[in-house]
């Protein structure tokens, strides 16, 4: 965002720092106003507003920040799921003068950019008291998209909320639905990634995995990139979840490449919030601690830096300096590679 660096943290605080030296700006933390504690989502930058959701704890709001100052314009209770399953967790997206996220509780949310106002909910038939995250919304001409956890994928008319088509996949959505030329991405539960028309849902074409891809999906093109989950291990009494980053052609015949994490150590996995489009390369980060640039095309490892602390999160690009987040709270600023 210009010269500035947009941060979340798991500690409740909120920063907007320096995108060259790492100064705070200004910064909110959002345990002053109840218990909540962490950012998930991809926050929406408009003119002179920073949106963005929390969750986790007791409850969760939808918090518009005034770009310069960090003032609270205004702040909306997100309606609650399950205990320990609160707020918004997802990306936000605007359609004129309103914004769209998706509670815990697996509830579609029309807000007023404006005030805050909430104008209308969608809640699928998900069962709300279970844990599981929610995926973002996403917008194709008048319509939002909402991939449900019952396994729908809704498209609903953005003012009213009205459904105006609705596709069945049979299976739980676990990523968030992208929108392409080619139509609309989004993979299930039972390792299917599917294609849809944009104007009434049908699907156009499918491809079978071994395993279902996770939370985020990336289009470019000529390929879809996806981490592919496997199912839950257990070792020494942990659970932990392997995977892989694959590359499937975009008319989901064959996957293109995979690569997977390297066994630097145990349960080594991806760990980066989403497969990142940079240039010409996917960028992604393990638990090791390790950040990787592959090239789009084949697959072949262009770069990889190791850094100290372990669990890569979020990653943020501009035209001259790659940012990185750590789970641990650690924030890096490189020059860029390429």
């Amino acid at each position: 965002m210009g010269n500035v660096l947009l941060v979340g943290s798991c500690s409740g605080n909120f920063y907007a720092l320096d995108r060259r030296t790492g100064q705070v700006r200004w910064t909110y933390n959002v345990r002053q106003d109840g218990d909540q504690t962490s950012f998930h989502g991809d926050p929406l930058v408009t003119d002179n507003l920073i949106l963005i959701g929390t969750d986790n704890g007791k409850q969760g709001h939808l918090y518009a920040f005034e770009r310069e100052s960090g003032k609270v314009r205004w702040k909306t209770l997100a309606p609650a799921g399950a205990e320990g399953n609160v707020g918004a967790a997802t990306d936000i997206v605007r359609r004129g003068n309103q914004i769209y996220a998706v509670a815990q509780g697996d509830e579609l949310l029309c807000v007023s950019l404006e005030d805050g106002n909430i104008r209308w909910t969608f809640a699928s038939q998900y069962d709300r008291h279970k844990n599981l995250l929610t995926h973002s919304p996403a917008l194709v001409g008048e319509l939002v998209l909402f991939a449900g956890l019952d396994g729908i994928l809704y498209a609903l008319q953005a003012d009213s909320g009205q459904i105006v088509w609705k596709a069945d996949l049979h299976s739980r959505l676990t990523t968030s639905p992208i929108v392409s030329p080619n139509g609309i991405y989004v993979g299930t539960q039972d390792g299917h990634v599917y294609c849809l028309q944009t104007k009434n849902g049908a699907i156009t074409r499918s491809l079978a995995a071994d395993v279902p891809p996770d939370l985020h999906i990336a289009v470019t093109a000529d390929s879809v990139f996806a981490v592919m989950a496997h199912a839950p291990q257990t070792e020494g009494g942990i659970s932990f979840q392997q995977t892989d980053l694959e590359a499937l052609d975009l008319d989901l015949h064959r996957v293109r490449w995979r690569q997977k994490t390297p066994a630097v150590v145990p349960r080594n996995t991806w760990t980066s919030s989403r497969p990142y489009l940079w240039k010409e390369y996917i960028v992604v980060g393990d638990l090791a601690g390790k950040l990787f640039a592959f090239q789009q095309k084949d697959g072949s490892l262009i770069w990889s830096q190791q850094f100290p602390s372990r669990v890569v999160r979020g990653v943020g690009f501009s035209n001259d300096l790659l940012y990185l987040g750590m789970q641990g709270g650690m924030i890096y600023a490189l020059d860029s590679p390429f």
